[in-house]
Formats: C-alpha cells, sequence, structure tokens
C-alpha cells in the first residue's frame, strides 16, 4: 500500500530524504524517482511539478519515518531556530539555494553551459558566505525577510555574474565580485520591519524613495559590520539605485562616479523584479520585461551597455528579443 505526499511539501523540506519516493503511473505502477541513499534532486523535482505531478508517493511502513521528517526537516523553521547549529544551518542553506537556482533556471532562456556556470558561482558563494559567522547570519537574514528576497537575490547574483563574462571587460574575479553584489544588493531590505518589493513599473512616491533610500544605506552599514565581504561588494549595493542620469538614489550621483558594477546589477535588479509576479500584476515574459527597461523613456534610469550585455546573455545571436 502507498501513501502521498505533495510536492509542494517535499519542496519545504531538506533533501535528506529518510525513504525512497515513487511516482504513480497508470494503473497501479509506481516509478521509483528519489532515493534515501542520494536524497531529494530539487531541479528534477520541479520538472515534476511543471509537468504537472502534484505528488509523489511512500510504501505505507514508511509512514513512521516521512510524518518525523515533515516535523523535523522544514528548512524555514530549522533555519529559525535557535537550537540548530550553525554548521547545519549552512547546510540548510545550501539546500535552499540549490532548490532557488532550479527555479531560477526552470522559468529563463539560458544555455545548458551558461546555466551550469551561474548555478556552480552562486553556490560557491553561498557557500564561502557560511563559513563566516557574520556573513552567514547576513544569509539567514535574507531567508527570513521571505522568500521572494531569497530567490531575487539568487536570480540577480546568477544574472549580474553572467552579464559580467559576457561583457568581456571582467576578470573571472571581478565577475565574481559582481555576483557577490548582486547576492547582496538587497541585504538592506532584510532590516526593514515590512517585507517590501519594488516593482519598476511603478512610479515612486515619496514613501517608496523613502525606502529605497533606506535599504540602500542599511545595506551599506550592515555589510560594514561583516569584514570579510570587500568594499566593491559594499559600493554595489550602496550605489545599485543611483542612475546615469544622477536622480538616482540615495546620492544622485552621476556619470562616472557610479560604480559601474552597481549599474549593471540595476539592471540586473529590474529586469528581474519586472519577470516576478506582483499583487498588482502578472509577472512579464523575459523579452518583454527587456523591452521595459530599454524603452526610450528609461534612457536616463539604466545603462544602455549593460542593457545589451543582458540581452547577449538571454539571446546570443539576436539583435533584438520579440516579446
Amino acid at each position: 500500500m502507498w501513501k502521498a505526499i505533495t510536492i509542494g511539501e517535499l519542496r519545504q523540506l531538506t533533501r535528506d530524504l529518510p525513504v525512497d519516493l515513487f511516482l504513480k503511473l497508470p494503473g497501479e505502477n509506481y516509478c521509483h524517482v528519489f532515493s534515501r541513499a542520494t536524497g531529494l534532486d530539487y531541479g528534477r523535482l520541479l520538472s515534476y511539478r511543471q509537468k504537472g505531478v502534484a505528488e509523489l508517493h511512500y510504501r505505507v511502513e514508511d509512514e513512521e519515518l516521512v510524518d518525523r521528517y515533515r516535523k523535523d526537516r522544514r528548512m524555514d523553521l530549522l533555519l529559525q531556530n535557535s537550537r540548530v547549529a550553525p554548521e547545519q544551518k549552512a547546510g540548510i542553506l545550501l539546500n535552499w539555494t540549490e532548490q532557488t537556482v532550479a527555479e531560477v533556471f526552470s522559468t529563463l532562456p539560458m544555455t545548458d553551459e551558461a546555466a551550469a556556470s551561474s548555478k556552480g558561482l552562486v553556490t560557491n558563494l553561498v557557500d564561502m558566505m557560511t563559513q563566516q559567522p557574520q556573513s552567514l547570519a547576513a544569509l539567514l537574514r535574507l531567508v527570513s525577510h521571505g522568500k521572494y528576497l531569497y530567490y531575487h537575490s539568487v536570480a540577480v547574483s546568477v544574472f549580474s555574474g553572467l552579464l559580467a563574462r559576457v561583457s568581456g571587460k571582467y576578470s573571472d574575479a571581478d565577475s565574481k565580485l559582481i555576483a557577490w553584489g548582486g547576492f547582496l544588493h538587497d541585504i538592506g531590505m532584510s532590516r526593514m520591519d515590512e517585507e517590501w518589493t519594488c516593482d519598476p513599473l511603478l512610479e515612486m512616491d515619496s514613501v517608496q524613495m523613502d525606502r529605497i533610500e533606506s535599504h540602500c544605506r542599511l545595506g551599506m552599514e550592515a555589510l560594514q559590520e561583516v569584514p570579510s565581504i570587500p568594499k566593491e561588494v559594499r559600493f554595489m549595493v550602496y550605489q545599485h539605485h543611483e542612475n546615469p542620469s544622477g536622480t538616482g538614489l540615495p546620492n544622485r550621483l552621476k556619470g562616472s562616479a557610479i560604480h559601474q558594477p552597481a549599474m549593471i546589477i540595476a539592471v540586473v535588479d529590474a529586469w528581474s523584479a519586472l519577470i516576478s509576479r506582483h499583487p498588482h500584476r502578472p509577472a512579464l515574459t523575459p523579452a518583454e520585461a527587456i523591452q521595459q527597461i530599454s524603452a526610450p523613456e528609461m534612457a536616463e534610469v539604466f545603462d544602455e551597455q549593460a542593457i545589451e550585455w543582458l540581452k547577449a546573455a538571454l539571446f546570443p545571436g539576436q539583435r533584438r528579443p520579440s516579446a
């Protein structure tokens, strides 16, 4: 006999499965898909969900093990639990990052080579940051502030690093720093009382402008408390809402006064926000989002060269993507 567990629930749990899992086939046939020896593969789990599979199955004699797994291995609860050792939390964060990277890649037009390279870059960054207590604490703040913020941070990291490489202008070491800046660009939001996301399609009122200024400043302050994070990363975090016209925030810097990697992150930040669903609008496609940020009225808001690098990364061989 068999019992079911939903894919939605599995995505909240750590990858260290205590049982084997099976996919129900037509009739009463079951196919073995995940083993307790190797654990969950979040990418494959996501592919099942995209194919319309809602649940997997385990043997009824394993019910007690699964009940304990459901109770004890939820990632969000483990990360909030002060009794869980830092090294355990580091492993859980890597699980969460692996799942988030799989989600990012599932919806975006990337070559397998670019996806593998970007995945390695981001997971290596997270692995490195979990080795230091202060940077681990920063990552835990990102996760605790809401799932969207961590997803967005991973997505911006992936594409900021990719743009740096596509540009041909940055060394591997500099590309890694830019990916690091992309990962932490919104760390200041984790120090704000409420969960908030910036939607580039909305005109900013005074409240939204205050929030932007606040999270840039708070991000800089948070990273100043982590000596292992390079100053270049702090510059990117502080300046990622500046723009070439000098009307950006928090300091209305202009032109060469802006750290160029911060302008790469600004483009990726806006594009990633546009392809995410917001309460008042559906998500745009990657091509629609590029059209929005490259519209004539945005010419003074986003760096034109960074937009071209984004087009080249997403649509190699095409001058302009079509929606």
